[in-house]
């Protein structure tokens, strides 16, 4: 199992760090860092996900507590 740590701006909160759990949907993000539809996504696969626009295309990475 590939376990990815990541730093790149995601919530800590209260020291929780975030691990990539799914490919979100591809139609919910057009700008990286504009998260809302992205993270309503996610939220409705696992309600302690969080979702995050990013990549090169942009795209919906969904995270959850690691």
């Amino acid at each position: 199992m590939v376990l990815l740590l990541v730093s790149n701006g995601l919530s800590k909160a209260n020291g929780q760090t975030y691990c990539f759990a799914d490919e979100g949907d591809s139609t919910k993000c057009t700008t990286a860092g504009v998260n809302g539809a992205c993270d309503t996504y996610c939220k409705t696969v696992n309600a302690i996900w969080i979702g995050r626009c990013e990549g090169s295309p942009v795209h919906c990475h969904c995270y959850k507590p690691c």
